[in-house]
């Protein structure tokens, strides 16, 4: 894989497949998996998709994801950390994205605003494959929903 797509944060939960999937349809160059502090819900499952990707190299590429913790509880904390990782992975001139598929509702409200006043493209994966995009326009964002194709994670072993 080329390391030639946007640094993609992550919001980390329990349900590892739509991460994946998300992950071959985008194609990021850096993953970051955001997680909060609790270990059921969040950072274990971050820390276990990270040890996925690091061994498929073809989704991410070697040392192309790292794990970081953000805020559960605190609207404007969430923001605040986002910002710090935003300028931390994806320096001026590099692309960002944003999946707000996981985390708890706080997180991903939190996180979508913070991609909207930033001007990041941000998309969700919802039941049945259907990724719905967030992207930046002219007059604000242009929504457009997507059918991604299950298949391209055809030659991963999902075991792992």
């Amino acid at each position: 894989m080329t390391a030639t797509g946007p640094v993609l944060l992550s919001l980390a939960s329990r349900q590892a497949w739509p991460h994946i999937l998300a992950a071959a349809h985008i194609e990021p160059a850096k993953l970051v998996l955001l997680h909060s502090r609790d270990e059921n819900e969040s950072r274990r499952p971050a820390e276990r998709l990270k040890t996925f990707f690091d061994g498929t190299a073809r989704l991410v590429g070697a040392g192309g994801t790292a794990l970081a913790e953000i805020p559960d509880n605190d609207f404007q904390a969430i923001q605040n950390r986002l910002d710090g990782l935003a300028a931390e992975f994806a320096p001026a001139g590099a692309g960002t994205m944003l999946n707000f598929t996981g985390g708890n509702k706080l997180m991903a409200t939190a996180a979508f605003r913070w991609a909207e006043r930033n001007g990041v493209a941000s998309f969700y994966l919802e039941r049945g494959n259907r990724l719905t995009r967030f992207e930046p326009s002219s007059d604000g964002f242009a929504t457009k929903t997507e059918a991604l194709d299950a298949g391209i994670t055809d030659g991963l072993d999902a075991l792992a």
